[in-house]
């Protein structure tokens, strides 16, 4: 799919979760920067691979804080 297809589709995805409380599962091999969803959205993340840190060395506030960064870049 196109870059820009693919991101309707996604955010047709994120704007559908908005109505009652539907579940989506979304397997796909990369994300999309920038993607708006509501405040209670519920995103897991899956990595695999040889290329992953170990847990240990694994910092979630520091990935909110980057992906809050390049957000606000993006706007």
């Amino acid at each position: 799919m196109d870059p820009t297809n693919e991101r309707r589709v996604f955010e047709l995805l994120a704007q559908a979760s908005l109505i009652e409380m539907p579940q989506y599962f979304i397997v796909t091999p990369k994300l999309l920067p920038g993607l708006r969803y509501p405040d209670d959205t519920c995103v897991h993340v899956v990595f695999n691979g040889p290329w992953m840190i170990p847990q240990s060395k694994w910092d979630l506030q520091q990935q909110i804080a980057l992906y809050k960064t390049k957000l606000h870049q993006s706007q």
